[in-house]
C-alpha cells in the first residue's frame, strides 16, 4: 500500500489548517507522494495501478490547492485535459488543466487565477494549462480539433459542475466535429505526424509516443472509437 498524505484529503486540509507555511506542506506531500510511487515501481507493482495512483494523487493536490486560492463562490471550474483527464499521468508529463470561466464575467477571478497558477508552480507540478470562457472553447474546439479531442477526454476536478455540463453539451460531436469530419481530421493529422518523423518506425532513437506505431496512434484509435460511438448511441 502507498503511504501517503495525498490518499486522505481530510489529512491534507488538518495539516494545512494547523500550519504557518502551506507551501511547505504541498511540496513535502507532493514529494511523499513521488517517493512511495518510486518505491512501489521498484518493488514491481504494475504500472496499471500506479499511473491512476498518481493522478488520483495530483487530483487531490490540485484540490487542496484550489480551496486554498480561489474564493469559495468562484464562477469558475478546474478541469483535466488530455492524458490527465483520462487518468494516465507518468512522472515527467505535464498535468493538462483548463480553467473554465463564466461567459458573464471572465475577468472576475483573475487576481486569484494567477496567485493559483503561480502557487502550482511554486509547490513542482509541471502544469500546461489554458483558461478559456465556454463561448471560447466552442471557437477554439471548432477551429483545433487537438483542442475538441483534450476537451473530449475532459473531467472535472473541482468548482462549479454546471460550467463543465454546460461546455461539455456545448461542445459534444453532435454539435462541432461528426464522426466523419472527425476521423477525417483525425487521419490527416496523423499523417503530418509520421511525415515529421520520416515515416519510420526504425530509427535509431525514436519516439515512442510520436513515431509511426508509437502510443499516439493507438490514442487515435481510442478517440476515433469514442466519436463514433457516440453516434451509434445516438442513433
Amino acid at each position: 500500500m502507498v503511504s501517503t498524505i495525498l490518499l486522505e484529503p481530510e489529512k491534507l486540509n488538518t495539516s494545512l489548517k494547523n500550519s504557518e507555511n502551506p507551501l511547505k506542506v504541498f511540496r513535502d506531500a507532493l514529494k511523499e507522494a513521488n517517493l512511495a510511487l518510486k518505491t512501489r515501481f521498484e518493488k514491481g507493482d504494475p504500472i496499471t495501478a500506479l499511473v491512476p495512483l498518481r493522478a488520483q494523487m495530483i487530483d487531490n493536490l490540485l484540490k487542496q490547492a484550489w480551496m486554498h486560492k480561489m474564493p469559495e463562490d468562484a464562477a469558475a471550474a478546474l478541469i483535466a485535459v488530455g492524458g490527465y483527464g483520462r487518468m494516465e499521468l507518468h512522472p515527467g508529463s505535464d498535468i493538462d488543466l483548463m480553467i473554465l470561466l463564466d461567459d458573464t464575467d471572465p475577468e472576475r477571478h483573475s487576481d486569484s487565477l494567477a496567485e493559483l497558477l503561480t502557487f502550482f508552480w511554486d509547490i513542482g507540478l509541471e502544469v500546461g494549462h489554458s483558461v478559456r470562457t465556454i463561448a471560447e472553447c466552442i471557437t477554439e474546439a471548432e477551429r483545433d480539433i487537438t483542442v475538441a479531442t483534450n476537451i473530449m477526454e475532459s473531467r472535472l476536478l473541482i468548482g462549479q459542475a454546471s460550467l463543465f455540463t454546460q461546455m461539455q453539451a456545448a461542445t459534444g460531436p453532435e454539435k462541432i466535429w461528426p464522426s466523419d469530419r472527425f476521423f477525417t481530421a483525425k487521419w490527416e493529422e496523423q499523417t503530418q505526424r509520421y511525415l515529421r518523423y520520416e515515416e519510420a518506425i526504425s530509427n535509431l532513437e525514436p519516439n515512442i509516443k510520436e513515431s509511426p506505431g508509437g502510443l499516439r496512434d493507438i490514442q487515435m484509435v481510442g478517440w476515433v472509437v469514442k466519436f463514433h460511438g457516440f453516434f451509434m448511441l445516438k442513433s
